[in-house]
């Protein structure tokens, strides 16, 4: 049965700045439990950590992201000239290539910074990264991009629909694929979508869902 949430606590988790504007999300009961076993006090190693880390979000944030970005606006300007097909197709992919580099910097050194100054009010903020660029399909690396999303909408997207649509849809294993199949792609697509609400967003968001669905759906037309 729901309980009664103590109020002043939930304001609180509400109006925790450290991930009220881009995350990481934290639970409430995670946030709860750190508030009743409080974690350890801050030493000197503690400080030098924080700043260790601090320091290398703001080079990501602020350094390397930037630079991604000039060099992502430099080669977009460059298709607008008149370019070989060799080199139109190798600026595309610099384009391709550096706009999601760009994403990963400036995120993931935000990330770096609000996971560490978290450590100063004795807040284990979950972390939201975990190497990306080694994942081996879609899912996988929703398993290690922005990973408390991934999270997020697992619960409250994903496994509602599937609760939803499951008892309603006849058909067997191929039937119950495709259900999944939709419910992948709704999820996805909204992992790509909450980066942005601009159509290139929102083309990230439909290549995301498509890259689940597809590898899915032509599993069962094979069958």
């Amino acid at each position: 049965l729901p309980t009664r949430l103590p109020w002043l606590s939930y304001i609180n988790f509400t109006l925790n700045f450290l991930s009220l504007v881009s995350g990481p999300i934290q639970r409430y009961e995670d946030y709860t439990e750190q508030q009743d076993k409080k974690t350890s006090g801050i030493d000197a190693l503690t400080l030098v950590k924080v700043a260790e880390r601090v320091t290398l979000g703001v080079f990501k944030g602020f350094v390397v992201s930037m630079r991604l970005l000039d060099q992502h606006k430099l080669a977009v300007a460059a298709l607008g000239y008149d370019l070989s097909a060799a080199e139109s197709i190798g600026i595309t992919l610099q384009i391709v290539l550096l706009y999601p580099l760009y994403l990963y910097a400036n995120f993931s050194g935000y990330c770096d910074v609000v996971i560490a100054l978290g450590r100063l009010f004795r807040l284990e903020l979950p972390e939201n990264f975990n190497r990306p660029s080694s994942s081996e399909n879609f899912i996988n690396f929703w398993s290690r991009w922005h990973i408390t999303l991934s999270g997020w909408l697992k619960t409250y997207v994903y496994s509602p629909l599937m609760m939803t649509l499951m008892p309603k849809v006849r058909g067997g294993a191929a039937a119950d694929a495709l259900v999944g199949a939709f419910a992948f792609f709704v999820t996805f697509f909204l992992v790509g979508a909450w980066h942005g609400t601009t159509t290139e967003f929102l083309f990230f968001g439909l290549l995301q869902g498509g890259g689940v669905v597809l590898p899915v759906v032509a599993e069962q037309g094979a069958e």
